[in-house]
């Protein structure tokens, strides 16, 4: 359980890097701009894959409570 929310910390942080890096290439851009700019890059693809992935099998697939 922790190695797996350690990976996910790591890819969240990764997101955040990437998020930051198109705000300071275009200060003035919308959102949808930077959400564009980023999806450029494939790790930042993979990245997004990944959290998606990783909410899903907690929240969907996993048993979160027991009877």
């Amino acid at each position: 359980m922790i190695l797996s929310a350690a990976v996910f910390v790591g890819v969240l942080l990764a997101l955040l890097v990437s998020a930051w890096n198109a705000r300071v290439a275009d200060p003035e851009a919308t959102v949808t701009e930077l959400f564009d700019r980023m999806m450029t890059a494939r790790t930042t693809r993979i990245a997004v894959i990944v959290c998606w992935w990783w909410l899903g099998w907690h929240f969907l697939v996993a048993q979160t409570v027991d009877p």
